[in-house]
């Protein structure tokens, strides 16, 4: 099979001898595993795709003077009031992390959001690769004139979609 990977991956090689060895000693893996591959058979058939919600955010801040580790507080607290389970908030001290801890991190929690910084770092290359949705940070009176810069866009075959949020001062026009 043709795969691409969306973020970090390690891949593994299971050798026939071996998989032949894990279907005798656990035959319910083989029932599992031809379920999961006729579910996927079928929709490829049916050309349909499977969306899933997105659960990794990375929010870049573009411009002067975003306050972008307050609006994070404040998402992750908006989303824990969703009731759907553990945010968490990474910032630049899980940069030296290994691919393992920041699956693991994604596997237990609801939603993981990610602080990268404004400048194309290791650290703001990393959020990006995580993220299943960037959110741009600019501010309403000092909008950025253009996106993320080139070199923080990356080569990936896959780039998440991208949205501009943009915050304002209170004593600024009420939203609409």
């Amino acid at each position: 099979a043709t795969v691409a990977a969306l973020r970090e991956s390690e891949v593994w090689r299971l050798s026939r001898g071996a998989f032949e060895r894990l279907t005798a000693t656990h035959p319910e893996a083989t029932a599992h595993l031809l379920r999961f591959i006729v579910t996927r058979l079928d929709r490829v058939i049916r050309h349909e795709t499977m969306p899933h919600a997105p659960r990794s955010f990375t929010l870049v801040p573009v411009g002067p003077g975003v306050p972008a580790a307050r609006f994070a507080v404040l998402l992750a607290a908006a989303l824990k009031r969703l009731g759907r389970g553990e945010v968490q908030l990474l910032t630049a001290e899980s940069a030296g992390r290994d691919i393992e801890w920041f699956h693991r991190i994604e596997t237990e929690s609801a939603y993981v959001l990610y602080l990268a910084d404004a400048a194309p770092t290791s650290q703001a290359q990393l959020c990006l690769r995580q993220a299943d949705r960037v959110l741009m940070l600019g501010m309403l009176d000092n909008m950025p004139a253009q996106g993320l810069p080139p070199q923080m866009v990356g080569e990936q075959l896959f780039q998440p979609r991208r949205e501009l949020v943009l915050l304002r001062h209170k004593s600024e026009l009420p939203p609409g």
